[in-house]
């Protein structure tokens, strides 16, 4: 993700539809703190998230984000997506990816070193 995907991921911060199950609805101050926290570089020592964008290739679209924070207890996995793209398997077939370590992106290849 980049500085170029804050629309995105305010948009998507703020659908009341792609957040009902994961938190309450955050203020603008609150989505730009979070998607700030998301910028820098990221390294498997990293506190925050490893936060990537979701590329819907049938439409060439961003269509949401994935990605995971590791913690003490091991990691958590999340993904918010676009209700335009629901039911599709994309935010499944993200998270596989991620898991997998395959994901198409430079961060990872330095991830896993």
């Amino acid at each position: 993700m980049t500085e170029d995907d804050f629309e995105l991921f305010r948009n998507l911060n703020t659908d009341e539809e792609v957040i009902e199950y994961c938190f309450d609805k955050p203020n603008l101050e609150e989505v730009k703190q979070r998607f700030e926290s998301r910028l820098p570089k990221w390294c498997k020592n990293s506190e925050h998230w490893l936060c990537l964008s979701i590329m819907d290739k049938r439409v060439n679209q961003k269509v949401g984000v994935t990605g995971f924070v590791l913690n003490e207890d091991g990691a958590e996995v999340g993904f918010l997506l676009s209700p335009k793209f629901k039911g599709r398997n994309i935010a499944t077939e993200s998270l596989r990816e991620v898991m997998a370590g395959r994901v198409v992106y430079m961060t990872f290849n330095t991830l896993m070193r």
